[in-house]
C-alpha cells in the first residue's frame, strides 16, 4: 500500500471514528461495538497493518451507514452490522454470492395488476412444519445456486417423505462439471437447475453427515451413499410477472429457489420487510440465490412480504433470513423461480 494511501485511510478512521462518538448520547447508538470487538466476534484474521487499516475504514463507514439508515423515520426494516461490514461489495460479491445465469435471458419483467390469483393466496410458512434445515453459510465460495437448490430439494424430501435430511453441498459441487459435462468450477457460480439436473441423474444426494461441505472443489465425484428419498424427477421454472402465481406455487409444493439482485443495503438488513426499490431495482444483473419458505401479511404496515433463507449463516438478517416486499418485483425476484419436484415434468400452477 502506498504512504500516501495509508494516510488518507488513517485520515478518514479518525473522521469516522469523530462523526460516530458525536452521537454516543443518541440510543441508535447504544449497540455499536468497537472494530476489535467486531473481528473477534466474527472470528476475522488480519495478518498486517495495511489490511487492518482497510477495513477498520470500511468497518466505520459501514457502522456510519448504518447508524444514518435506521435514524429515519417510517423505515419498514433495519439494517445492522454482520460479517461483511469490513468489506467492499464486489468483494463480497467474488466470494459470498454465485449466481451466473447461462441458460436463460434476463428478463427485465414489471408488476402488473392481477385480476385473479391463480390459487387462494393465504400465509405459509414452510419453516414452522419442520420442511426446512437450520441456515448454513457457504463461505468464501461463490456457489449460493448450490445451496439454495439442495435446500429446496431438502424441503421437497421433507414434503414428500416427512423424514428430515441435511444434504450434501459438498457432493454437488464436487460432482457439478464431472457428470453434466458443465465447464465450471462451482465457486465461480452456476445456476440452481444445474443442481437439480445433477439430483435427477445420480438419482439423489448423500447426507451432509457422509460427505461435509469444505468450500473447495475437490477435482473428484466419488460414489457415495445417495439417499434413495432425494431422488427428484424434475423441475419447474417460472418466468411470469405475476407474483400471485409465485406464492401459488410456493403454497402448492413448497420452497422454491429464486434469483435475486443483492446490493448494499440488502447485505445490511438486519431485520423488517426489506423494500429498497430505489436501489434494488428489478432490471439489475441478477447476481445471489436463495430459497423462499413463506410468504405473508404484516399486520402493523399490511405489506404483503415473503421469507427467504439465505446461506451466509444465522448472522445475516433475521437469523439467517430475510423477508422482502411482495408486489414490486423487488431485486427481479420474479425473473427466475425454480422447484424441485418428485413428477417427471411438472405443470405449474397460473
Amino acid at each position: 500500500m502506498e504512504v500516501f494511501e495509508y494516510f488518507l485511510i488513517v485520515i478518514l478512521i479518525n473522521s469516522l471514528i469523530i462523526q460516530i462518538c458525536d452521537g454516543d448520547k443518541n440510543p441508535i447508538f447504544n449497540n455499536l461495538i468497537t472494530f476489535d470487538e467486531y473481528l473477534a466476534k466474527y472470528q476475522i484474521s488480519v495478518h498486517d497493518q495495511a489490511t487492518y487499516l482497510k477495513y477498520k475504514a470500511k468497518f466505520l463507514q459501514t457502522q456510519k451507514e448504518v447508524i444514518n439508515f435506521n435514524a429515519k423515520p417510517n423505515r419498514t426494516y433495519t439494517q445492522g452490522i454482520n460479517q461483511f461490514a469490513h468489506l467492499t461489495l464486489a468483494e463480497i460479491i467474488k466470494s459470498s454470492f454465485g449466481l451466473s445465469l447461462l441458460r436463460y435471458p434476463i428478463l427485465n419483467v414489471q408488476p402488473k395488476a392481477i385480476i385473479k390469483p391463480p390459487c387462494v393466496l393465504k400465509p405459509i410458512d414452510w419453516t414452522k412444519s419442520g420442511a426446512v434445515t437450520p441456515v448454513k453459510k457457504q463461505g468464501n465460495c461463490g456457489n449460493c445456486f448450490i445451496f439454495s437448490a439442495v435446500a429446496a430439494i431438502e424441503s421437497a424430501t421433507y414434503i414428500k417423505t416427512n423424514k428430515t435430511y441435511v444434504l450434501s453441498e459438498q457432493y454437488a459441487m464436487d460432482c457439478l462439471d464431472k457428470d453434466l459435462k458443465i465447464n465450471n468450477n462451482a465457486c465461480n457460480g452456476g445456476q440452481p437447475d444445474y443442481i437439480y439436473d445433477l439430483v435427477i441423474s445420480k438419482k439423489g444426494l448423500p447426507l451432509n453427515s457422509s460427505y461435509p461441505y469444505t468450500g473447495n472443489d475437490n477435482k473428484v465425484c466419488p460414489v457415495k451413499n445417495i439417499v434413495s428419498d432425494t431422488a427428484i424427477k424434475g423441475y419447474i421454472t417460472l418466468f411470469t410477472d405475476n407474483e400471485d402465481t409465485i406464492v401459488c406455487n410456493l403454497i402448492k409444493g413448497g420452497p422454491m429457489s429464486v434469483a435475486v439482485f443483492v446490493n448494499s443495503t440488502f447485505l445490511k438488513y438486519s431485520g423488517g420487510i426489506y423494500n429498497d426499490v430505489a436501489s434494488c431495482k428489478p432490471d439489475l444483473v441478477l447476481n445471489h440465490a436463495i430459497l423462499m419458505v413463506g410468504y405473508d401479511i404484516d399486520p402493523k404496515t399490511k405489506l404483503e412480504y415473503y421469507i427467504f433463507k439465505n446461506s451466509w449463516g444465522p448472522t445475516f438478517g433475521e437469523n439467517g433470513y430475510i423477508r422482502m416486499q411482495k408486489g414490486i418485483n423487488l431485486c427481479g425476484i420474479t425473473s427466475l423461480v425454480q422447484q424441485p419436484s418428485f413428477i417427471a415434468n411438472p405443470i405449474p400452477i397460473g
